[in-house]
């Protein structure tokens, strides 16, 4: 037997049917675009297995669905995994639920998994199918499962960024028109799924959210508040104003002090948006949290308003060559390299060093050295379905949680289909990326500005070095070096979690460290919280 307990319908809702469960929006192989109840309709007609893997292999959007064909039940969630659904094992059967908590309350004696903490506490997210709690997993990004007589009898992906083949026999030109085509393509589908909705526009200095901003404009689209928020007179300001005035868009900075912040680490909402968000495997993300609150109690966007956060068209493009890996790195250096890139926040404690290793290992082992895929492709995939759904995507669960939607058009299958296949000499200092912004619809909107924020590649060398410099720093010059660079308020946003768990700040190189403590520490009460409450029953 299978249950299903689905019940957080913010931004997005679920949509039930006798057989079918899903959320989320998304477009088919032919480009009919399906939402709320018509994605039932989506999903109708399933008699078997491999018709539903044919189904979830076709949707290009963001979605989670759970599938019931006769005694088999099919779940599976997109490769963004915005909408993740976790379960857990009982005697009677498997319990799946967008709310991990719920499963905590069905086991009664939730353990915590300290290898998974260890992991989490220095990346900000937990990995693989595991979660922070022992006994309850989590359908990873761009997987299936399918339970039959109380056991899995298949699981799976149904996407890979993982590439066999790259396009070097491509002239640079025509991959550069490829690529044009495959953004216009993407960004027609988000003016389709926007249904004249107002658009709230998280507008940085940066090129991602830039290109969202001149596609608006281009397809006139008229309705859109951009914003920007910060230190006063921070470095992404500018640009950000800059872009959204020379379109003619409405722009509002929000700036963070301490008037913003006040009190809010006492507040419920802060709890209950802290719960929603991190789930037991994500980092909740406080980067936006006061912004859209803002925006929200000010009346400054409208309630059906939908937010385009840019996650994560840099990824794509390149932005990890050089300053993260290079391109000729080999299928045997995988673990370890990831292991050196990503636990970046903090040391990871000791003890767990040798086991965390293990279980990053065990994340690269499907993608067998015979099995011909170029190795720095299998990295990409892996960080894809890792960091940047756990982490970076997730952070917009901050709209879902004030009750909007949002899209993330570089997510597109069209557009990651191209820059999967784009050779690694096109993507070093996101050379061929860049260059279409720019050519095609930067330069026709006067949006080249005189200082821009993308690092060239003699920039990105230099910051590897003072990178590995800063390693070798006493802890007060790191810790000075960290305030002087955090034009997001983050010092002062995280204090409070810091001294709420005496946290101790040697060996940090980012304020998400205190977070990501401070988050295990609330579960590990929450846990505690649900045991009680068991107890008096």
């Amino acid at each position: 037997m299978v249950k299903t307990i689905l019940l957080y319908n913010k931004g997005f809702k679920w949509f039930t049917s006798e057989s079918i469960s899903a959320k989320g929006y998304l477009f088919d192989s032919e480009d009919n675009y399906y939402e709320e109840e018509k994605l039932i309709n989506y999903f109708s007609n399933i008699e078997n297995i491999n018709q539903f893997k044919q189904k979830i292999e076709n949707a290009n959007g963001v979605f989670s669905v759970v599938v019931r064909i006769n005694d088999i039940t099919c779940i599976a969630c997109d490769k963004s995994r915005f909408f993740p659904l976790y379960y857990s094992k009982h005697t009677d059967g498997y319990v799946f639920s967008d709310i991990p908590y719920e499963l905590m309350k069905l086991l009664g004696d939730a353990k915590v998994d300290e290898v998974q903490s260890a992991i989490f506490k220095s990346t900000g997210y937990t990995i693989g199918s595991k979660t922070l709690v022992k006994g309850i997993n989590e359908v990873p990004a761009a997987e299936y499962l399918v339970i039959e007589e109380n056991n899995v009898k298949e699981s799976g992906s149904f996407f890979s960024y993982a590439s066999k083949k790259v396009s070097d026999d491509l002239p640079y030109e025509t991959l550069k028109e490829k690529g044009r085509k495959a953004f216009e393509q993407a960004f027609m589908r988000l003016m389709t799924s926007l249904k004249g909705r107002q658009v709230a526009l998280p507008l940085s200095g940066g090129y991602d959210s830039r290109l969202i901003a001149a596609m608006l404009k281009k397809f006139g689209y008229t309705d859109v508040v951009c914003f920007t928020y910060g230190r006063k007179n921070n470095f992404e300001l500018q640009n950000s104003k800059t872009t959204a005035e020379r379109l003619g868009y409405k722009w509002i900075f929000v700036e963070y002090n301490q008037e913003l912040i006040k009190d809010y680490y006492d507040t419920s909402q802060f709890k209950d948006y802290a719960l929603f968000a991190g789930k037991i495997s994500s980092m909740p993300y406080m980067q936006e949290y006061f912004a859209v609150k803002y925006l929200k109690e000010k009346n400054l966007i409208k309630n059906n308003a939908v937010f385009i956060p840019g996650h994560s068209g840099d990824v794509l493009g390149g932005s990890q060559f050089i300053k993260v890996f290079n391109s000729n790195i080999e299928i045997e250096e995988l673990s370890e390299h990831y292991f050196k890139t990503k636990f970046n926040f903090s040391n990871i404690q000791r003890k767990y060093k040798k086991s965390a290793f293990k279980v990053i290992e065990d994340r690269f082992k499907p993608y067998d050295r015979n099995g011909g895929y170029v190795p720095y492709s299998i990295f990409e995939d892996v960080d894809i379905k890792e960091k940047s759904a756990k982490h970076i995507i997730n952070s917009a669960a901050v709209f879902d949680y004030f009750g909007h939607q949002m899209r993330i058009p570089y997510w597109d299958n069209k557009i990651m289909g191209f820059f999967k296949s784009v050779p690694a000499k096109y993507k070093i200092a996101k050379m061929l990326f860049d260059d279409i912004l720019k050519s095609f619809y930067f330069e026709d909107l006067d949006l080249c500005l005189e200082k821009e924020l993308q690092p060239k590649y003699y920039q990105m060398k230099i910051q590897q070095f003072k990178d590995l410099f800063k390693g070798f720093l006493p802890k007060y010059l790191r810790i000075k070096l960290l305030i002087k660079s955090d034009w997001m308020y983050y010092y002062e946003i995280t204090k409070p979690m810091g001294n709420e768990i005496t946290f101790n700040y040697k060996n940090i190189s980012s304020f998400n460290a205190v977070i990501t403590n401070w988050y295990v520490s609330f579960m590990k009460n929450r846990i505690r919280q649900i045991i009680r409450d068991g107890d008096k029953k």
